[in-house]
């Protein structure tokens, strides 16, 4: 289906922005062209949205410096979406292990260690990748996906 990414993160920012709100992290979204628009199984893009916006939470809410922040890169097959928090990156021996099914950083209460590993499937589903920026002084997830459907 045929959905704007602007629609994606809005219904992602939707199911949690009184969550942000409530503790005091700032999320900012992109205001985008609504003719920027992938194929896709439009609520397992929000599912993966939501999921990688529930870690960044997770991650710095007890921080001093508290946001979040979604962008995007429309590049010219691909779209970028990079959700940047404010937390200080991921040490290389989490990178190494963080993509694996039950892998959680997370107390046994608090995540099934589920998220990335089926959040970087759903993206497969929908030709997609799910990479973590290295390179980036923060926290910084991107999702990349084909303008155009695998299956014509």
């Amino acid at each position: 289906v045929r959905v704007s990414i602007q629609s994606l993160i809005d219904d992602a920012v939707d199911l949690c922005h009184y969550r942000f709100l409530n503790n005091g992290v700032l999320l900012e979204k992109p205001s985008l062209s609504p003719a920027i628009v992938i194929d896709c199984h439009s609520h397992q893009i929000v599912q993966v949205l939501v999921n990688l916006l529930n870690n960044s939470f997770d991650a710095i809410h007890h921080l001093k410096e508290k946001w979040v922040q979604i962008s995007v890169n429309d590049r010219e097959d691909q779209i970028e979406i990079s959700i940047t928090d404010s937390g200080p990156g991921i040490s290389k021996e989490v990178q190494q292990k963080m993509f694996s099914p039950f892998f959680s950083t997370k107390n046994v209460q608090y995540g099934t260690g589920l998220g990335l590993s089926i959040s970087q499937g759903i993206l497969r589903q929908n030709g997609g990748t799910l990479d973590y920026d290295s390179q980036n002084p923060h926290t910084r997830f991107i999702i990349s996906l084909p303008k155009k459907s695998l299956k014509k």
